[in-house]
């Protein structure tokens, strides 16, 4: 008999352990809702955690200012830096963090911060972080025009030593003259140095009888297709030669390397996709455009994102998706409203809260600049916005341009950071800006050459207007 309670005891305290392990968080003052996500409330007055707040054990986590929502995930805060949560437990990484794909982070052990740049940990050795990842620099890097090696493994700047018969002195300065003047860096782009001066070539390079052309600020040498001057030249993808006489991708190419490859035009063919017509003019444009080049993006970026809006919204924020008016109809508006009147009575219902914010999350409705329609975007979108007025006095307005602004930018800086905000620093055409946004962050049903072709039309539209 004493066996047997013995075995439903253990069997008990198993069950509790793996309640605890199934639940990111074990304890009274933990709440999740609906959405998944946790809210922490004080046990002794029950107010809901908001802002920084650091646990019995020492580690830290991050609340939403207006919604509680904890953070996980990456998170960018107000002075431009950035910490990661656990995606499962919030809590804030500090130290060393190994992302999936390889590569290392660090945070500060203190304020979470994740590092960029130089870094020279206690035991007196030098990382570098990649400015705008933070991913940890390996093996020979450009940093400032100057060669550096870092191991490949640990990630620690070579200095005193001597690595595949290159002197590196007690600053990290190595005496590297590669053969031929070639470098390769860590992400497989090549670089010339002069092997007189050492000095890294820009621009354009004969070297025997072949052409070859380098990034202006970055000394990256080009591959592949390149608009210089208004005109299309190819280079090599292996090698970087630039092409003369032949034909690539179905282009004639001549004996000075011109080819016959159009620019990007309204109606033109362009990679095998027909360029749509520019996009109608609104009272939001200079706005939009306004917005996102105040915030570092290129020309090339703010005008692809600018073509997926419009065709999303008409730049309208306070848009209504029309294909889903049998269920706003079923929200109570009156059914012989027009469409504007339906975006009119729409957001008027939410800022009043006839359209209570669950309803709103979850109704399916595609709404506003980028036509918001799943149920946890939505959220956010309601959420962000109203702390946004709040923080500014203001009455809350669902339909606002500015806080719908700011709540894309905050989406694409965060949960879109590596898969559409990172890319579009480095677009160099519209089309290529136009397509990450709408394969990477708008993705509708339809992503096909059409879409595609209308929305770099949209696109390149907007760029003639504010930036040719």
């Amino acid at each position: 008999m004493k066996t047997g309670f013995m075995k439903l005891v253990s069997l008990l305290i198993v069950v509790i352990l793996m309640l605890a392990i199934a639940s990111p968080i074990a304890s009274a003052n933990w709440r999740q809702v609906g959405d998944g996500s946790w809210r922490f409330f004080d046990q002794a007055t029950g107010r809901m955690a908001t802002g920084w707040l650091r646990l019995a054990d020492g580690s830290w986590r991050f609340f939403d200012q207006a919604t509680g929502r904890m953070a996980t995930g990456w998170l960018r805060l107000a002075d431009g830096s950035w910490r990661f949560f656990d995606q499962t437990t919030g809590r804030m990484a500090t130290g060393w963090l190994r992302l999936p794909d390889g590569s290392w982070r660090f945070f500060d052990q203190a304020t979470g911060r994740m590092a960029t740049g130089w870094l020279r940990l206690p035991d007196g050795t030098w990382r570098f972080f990649d400015q705008a990842t933070g991913s940890m620099a390996a093996d020979w890097m450009l940093i400032s025009g100057r060669l550096r090696f870092f191991n490949p493994t640990t990630g620690e700047m070579g200095a005193n030593t001597t690595i595949s018969g290159h002197r590196i002195d007690a600053g990290g300065y190595t005496d590297r003259v590669p053969e031929e003047g070639w470098v390769r860096l860590s992400d497989g782009s090549m670089r010339f140095f002069d092997q007189a001066t050492g000095r890294m070539a820009i621009g354009w390079l004969r070297l025997g009888e072949s052409w070859y052309f380098f990034d202006q600020v970055t000394g990256k040498m080009a591959t592949g297709w390149l608009l210089i001057n208004n005109s299309w030249r190819f280079f090599d993808t292996s090698t970087g030669v630039m092409a003369v006489s032949t034909t690539i991708d179905g282009f004639v190419i001549d004996a000075n390397g011109y080819s016959n490859r159009r620019s990007l035009e309204h109606g033109a063919v362009f990679n095998g996709i027909l360029i749509g017509g520019p996009p109608a003019a609104t009272a939001n444009d200079r706005a939009v455009w306004n917005f996102f080049r105040s915030r570092g993006l290129n020309s090339f970026a703010t005008a692809g994102i600018m073509g997926n809006l419009f065709a999303e919204s008409g730049m309208n924020p306070g848009i209504v998706e029309r294909a889903r008016r049998y269920r706003v109809l079923n929200m109570g508006m009156p059914a012989n409203l027009s469409g504007v009147q339906m975006d009119v009575w729409y957001t008027n219902a939410v800022n009043s809260g006839i359209i209570t914010r669950d309803q709103f999350r979850l109704d399916g409705v595609g709404y506003g600049l980028s036509q918001w329609t799943f149920h946890s975007r939505k959220a956010l979108l309601y959420d962000r916005t109203m702390a946004f007025h709040a923080s500014r006095g203001m009455p809350f307005n669902i339909g606002c341009l500015e806080a719908q602004l700011d709540f894309f930018w905050w989406e694409l800086t965060t949960n879109y950071r590596t898969s559409t905000f990172l890319p579009l620093q480095n677009a160099d055409c519209v089309f290529q800006a136009s397509n990450i946004v709408l394969l990477q962050f708008m993705r509708p049903a339809n992503q096909g050459a059409g879409p595609q072709g209308t929305r770099a039309g949209f696109s390149l539209g907007y760029f003639n207007r504010f930036a040719g």
